[in-house]
C-alpha cells in the first residue's frame, strides 16, 4: 500500500472521505487548542509582569 505525504501528514490514497474530513477536523481543533493554550502563555507573563510592577511602584512609596 502506498502512501502519500499531505501538508507533513502520511495519508494512505485508500482512505475514505469522511476519514480524511476527521483527520482535517482534529488538526484544526489541535490547531485552535495551541492558539489558546499561547494566548493563556500571553495572559499570565501580562499579569505576572503587571502585578510584579505594581508591587515594585508600591514598595518604593512605601519607603519613600
Amino acid at each position: 500500500m502506498s502512501k502519500a505525504f499531505v501538508n507533513g501528514a502520511q495519508f494512505s490514497p485508500f482512505l475514505s472521505g469522511s476519514a480524511l474530513n476527521v483527520l482535517n477536523n482534529e488538526r484544526e481543533h489541535t490547531r485552535h487548542f495551541r492558539r489558546a493554550i499561547k494566548s493563556l502563555e500571553f495572559l499570565l507573563i501580562y499579569i505576572t509582569l503587571s502585578s510584579y510592577a505594581s508591587f515594585e511602584l508600591t514598595s518604593k512609596n512605601l519607603s519613600l
